[in-house]
């Protein structure tokens, strides 16, 4: 089957830089490798979820729900204590155990929540977390508009990536000093802006139109996801 356009495909990466600069970032917050790790576990399950390939025989769907489950563990990982490797264990731990609730946490309940998370550990600028959080969990329980045209699609398309951005930047923003969260925000609205002069909007298909429809919380519309 062809490949998406470059426009959706790129798109679709925007969000993993936030938590790849925290990883490696030495601002005093982070406290041990534990959260560089747990990071960089999430992001592997994010790529993922969203390179379109069939890794291990597995459907693109499926390995989407796996990214979620990371997106999930990532939250609670964050939360844990920040000593030794603690927030990776937290992670690996949280990830498993999701694996038994797989409707909750793709698209459902679990990951429209996970967010709410971050406000059980007050850390400085916490008043900034407080104020991500509910951005973001407001943009999760967005329902999708309708797609009837062209701008319908690019519209909502850009909503979701606009979400996934901002649920990375929430995210990796956590207990971080002013200056790391500056940085993380102005980077990612850099990469966003440049992304969309490099590659603008263009014609799309009805096939990615109506497959925009099968999970609408993916920042893009994966193709074979809504094979029926």
């Amino acid at each position: 089957m062809a490949k998406d356009p470059p426009r959706l495909r790129i798109f679709a990466l925007l969000g993993m830089w936030a938590p790849w600069t925290r990883s490696v970032l030495s601002d005093g917050s982070r406290t041990s490798w534990g959260v560089a790790l747990a990071l960089w576990g999430a992001l592997f399950f994010l790529y993922v979820g969203r390179s379109q390939v069939k890794w291990l025989g597995r459907s693109h769907g499926e390995w989407w729900g796996v990214a979620c489950r990371a997106d999930v563990a990532a939250f609670v990982a964050m939360i844990s204590p920040q000593r030794w490797m603690l927030p990776l264990c937290a992670f690996l731990l949280a990830f498993r155990a999701l694996g038994r609730f797989p409707k909750l946490v793709d698209g459902g309940a679990l990951w429209r929540g996970a967010p709410l998370l971050l406000l059980l550990h007050p850390r400085q600028w916490y008043a900034l977390d407080v104020i991500g959080v509910a951005i973001l969990v407001g943009a999760r329980h967005r329902e999708p508009g309708d797609i009837l045209e062209l701008k319908d699609f690019h519209r909502e398309h850009e909503y979701f990536v606009a979400s996934d951005v901002l649920g990375c930047c929430v995210l990796a923003s956590a207990g971080a000093p002013l200056p790391t969260r500056a940085a993380l925000a102005t980077g990612a609205v850099a990469l966003c802006l440049a992304a969309h002069l490099k590659f603008p909007r263009e014609r799309i298909g009805y096939w990615d139109a109506a497959n925009k429809r099968a999970k609408p919380h993916m920042p893009i519309p994966f193709r074979g996801v809504n094979a029926n």
